[in-house]
């Protein structure tokens, strides 16, 4: 059944705007940065309507009468920011205007002001020491005047200071000039004039390059000390530079480095890098403005296009694995015999990393083990042995055993490179101005970081013995290598707890001797490692307490023997300790009078020492036993032996019939497997010898004595065949044997045999 229901469409179209008299705005501030006579300049133009501007909207900023079209951008570049803060696009006006489309609706705040900031980048000043007419800017929604300016005189005018100097780029260079690849500016640069402290220096870069320039623009120089730079809005400014003085010609040189190349046919020859020096007020104090750094773009390799990447763990300097996947375009992937190979650069954030034990895996061929060479932030994958080119498959790539940025924020993704030395070509390779902003990772802090011991619980442990194992864990793994010290009034074992990068968990015992007092005692603990990092990485761990009782001592539990069968033995006979010994104990087995004889007990002392729960003894019998029937006694001894209690001191058996049946197998079945591995389970009716080969699927079944002499006789499989013998079930009380299978190809079918023999 169903049900009908009204429904109504919700199409969103134009505002419709009652054409009424127009509203006002203020026009709070007109400012040129610089104000230089002639210099290029962004202008800042703050205005606060007095009522609603709908999405789509309008603004006209008309620049004053002194100014001409030719002082404005042929294709301007504009922002907003405070009340709209995107826009829909800016173009230019035919009477010195520029118009910016919103694309969001402003709505006035009531309580406080949230003027529209409009910033107009390029503009060309008027000449020195003029005060210009006043700006206006007005508002307009489908042909509609919403907005006109207040009347008012203040804020509407600039006035022009004195032209600046000129500043002479006398070499310029860029280094690769590959699009798409990330690169070195180097600028010579030749002051006319001496420079002041505090002074800035601005590089503005082309509108086609990308915003930001680049992940962790660098900056450095020779003739002048730099304090760093910025990077915004196509632009990188090195703030409060030394002085500088001009003795003739003196020249000094800056590099712009990791910054990203447009794509060749997006910039076009004409355009060029400019660069000013300003005053600490903002004033422009020289500019270079046309000339020597055109920048010229070559062709690019095809593009790599990464379209996923994630990682085990985002915290700042953290143990994870990286994993990433990108389309494999057109051309071919080498074998690693002839030079084939994947490159991947990791940002220089990833430099902490622990080198030795650097993972690498990717599926460009099955069954292959990759070869992981690691050179500081430099990986190369390797290992293929075909060539490869499957043009748009996509190629996953598993990365691990680093250490993730100790800084917080959005990390650039590795880059890619199919490299063949056959033709010392790179045949693809990523491009920053192609990744997108999606396919990187952003990493937050981790301070205090927990080690949790026993959760956080006391325990107790008997006189005499061991405590269960105390469970030390860090959640998701150490990030380092760590040492964890225990410290108390009893014999903690081990002395240490050990983590390695990546392990989670790891146990230790608290050890008393028989004499010790019965009492509540303090453990505390101390953790030292890859210095400096565990004392700022951890949190101390927090103190626990334990309990040393005294009293009843611990039961020794005897399995029972059961009966003997004449010529055979009996499965093995397990006793168990609640908890270890502290220092030792003994349980001797002895046969009680002469009958039945011919019996052998294997072993028969059992010695339990730190750390031991659990040991198994035998019970055999000859041809030649006589008697249906006897008995044992046990005898505790040992250091420890007040400590511990024997439930049962003594035990009957029988003999039974000579064993004639051979083992039977009840049940096979894979239970465990993975790409290259695969453990296999055998259930036996009694205790055996397990003989198995692995041959490939469909072959013929060998026989008992084949698979037991690992000989067949189908010689062309004997290559092939893998052998394997087992002779002890997993366990003292079970009859299963397991078959573990390695170094497998994936995608290949294989056959198991297996026998059983008696022991």
């Amino acid at each position: 059944s169903f049900e009908l229901k009204d429904s109504v469409a919700n199409i969103e179209g134009p505002t419709l705007i009652e054409s009424t008299a127009t509203d006002e705005l203020d026009i709070l501030e007109f400012k040129a940065l610089p104000p230089n006579g002639g210099a290029r300049a962004t202008y800042l133009v703050r205005i606060l309507p007095k009522s609603e501007l709908p999405k789509g909207s309008d603004i006209e900023v008309i620049f004053p009468i002194q100014f001409s079209n030719s002082n404005l951008p042929a294709t301007p570049r504009c922002f907003l920011s405070g009340g709209l803060t995107t826009i829909d696009s800016c173009r230019k006006g035919t009477n010195r205007n520029i118009l910016v489309k919103t694309d969001a609706e402003y709505v006035p705040n009531i309580y406080t002001e949230n003027p529209i900031v409009i910033e107009i980048f390029d503009v060309v000043n008027v000449a020195a020491t003029i005060t210009t007419d006043k700006v206006s800017v007005r508002t307009r929604y489908s042909g509609v005047v919403i907005h006109e300016p207040s009347e008012g005189e203040e804020n509407r005018r600039i006035t022009t200071t004195a032209a600046a100097a000129s500043l002479t780029l006398g070499a310029y260079s860029l280094n690769p000039t590959t699009e798409g690849e990330l690169a070195v500016h180097t600028f010579s640069l030749q002051p006319s004039a001496d420079i002041p402290v505090g002074s800035s220096l601005v590089f503005e870069f082309p509108s086609s390059f990308a915003d930001p320039l680049g992940y962790q623009i660098e900056c450095d120089s020779t003739g002048i000390v730099l304090n760093g730079c910025k990077n915004a809005r196509q632009r990188v400014t090195i703030e409060n530079l030394p002085a500088f003085t001009q003795s003739g010609s003196d020249t000094f040189i800056v590099n712009i480095r990791n910054v990203l190349n447009p794509i060749k046919g997006d910039i076009a020859s004409t355009q060029l890098i400019r660069v000013a020096i300003y005053d600490s007020t903002g004033n422009l104090l020289q500019f270079q403005d046309t000339g020597s750094a055109p920048v010229t773009l070559t062709d690019n390799h095809e593009p790599l296009i990464m379209t996923a990447i994630s990682s085990t763990n985002l915290r700042s300097f953290y143990f994870s694995e990286m994993s990433f996947s990108f389309l494999f375009g057109s051309g071919q992937l080498d074998r690693t015999s002839i030079g084939g190979r994947l490159v991947a650069y990791l940002s220089p954030d990833y430099t902490n990393r622990a080198d030795s034990n650097i993972t690498c895996d990717f599926d460009v061929q099955s069954g292959i083990t990759a070869v992981c060479q690691d050179y500081g932030n430099l990986i190369q994958i390797s290992g293929h042995t075909n060539d490869f080119s499957t043009a748009a498959q996509e190629i996953a790539v598993d990365l691990g055993g680093y250490l993730n940025p100790k800084r917080e924020g959005t990390m650039a993704p590795p880059r890619l490179m199919v490299h063949n030395d056959s033709d010392s070509q790179i045949i693809m390779k990523t491009c920053w101005n192609m990744i997108r902003f999606d396919t990187a990772l952003t990493y937050t802090s981790t301070t205090s970081l927990q080690i949790i011991v026993n959760d956080n619980e006391s325990w107790s442990v008997q006189s005499g013995s061991q405590s269960e194992e105390i469970k030390v864990e860090i959640a998701n793994g150490a990030d380092l290598n760590l040492t964890i010290t225990p410290a108390c009034d009893h014999t903690v074992v081990p002395a240490q707890v050990q983590f390695a990068i990546g392990q989670d968990i790891a146990k230790f015992r608290v050890s008393v001797p028989a004499s010790a007092s019965a009492g509540q005692f303090l453990m505390t603990f101390t953790v030292t490692g890859d210095d400096p990092y565990p004392n700022q990485r951890y949190a101390p761990i927090t103190p626990i307490s334990y309990t040393v009782v005294a009293g009843e001592p611990s039961q020794i539990t005897i399995g029972e023997i059961g009966s003997v069968p004449i010529t055979g033995r009996t499965p093995p006979i397990s006793v168990k300790l609640t908890r270890p010994p502290n220092t030792g104990i003994a349980i001797s087995i002895n046969q009680r009078g002469d009958e039945p004889t011919d019996i052998t007990i294997t072993p028969n002392v059992l010695n339990f020492g730190p750390g031991d729960t659990e040991l198994t003894f035998e019970v055999s019998s000859g041809d030649k036993t006589t008697g249906v029937s006897g008995s044992v006694f046990f005898v505790l001894s040992g250091t420890d032996a007040s400590a511990y209690a024997l439930v049962d001191d003594d035990q009957d058996f029988t003999i039974g019939k000579r064993d004639l049946d051979p083992p039977i197998i009840l049940r096979s079945e894979l239970i465990a497997s993975s790409r290259i591995s695969a453990t296999y389970r055998i259930k036996s009716t009694e205790r055996a010898i397990v003989h198995w080969v692995l041959l490939p699927g469909g072959s013929a079944v060998p026989s008992y004595k084949e698979v037991s002499t690992k000989t067949l006789t189908e010689t062309t499989l004997q290559s092939k065949a893998v052998f394997g013998t087992i002779t002890e079930a997993n366990s003292a009380d079970s009859f299963q044997y397991d078959a573990v299978l390695s170094n497998l190809t994936a995608g290949v079918d294989y056959s198991l045999y297996s026998y059983l023999f008696d022991q």
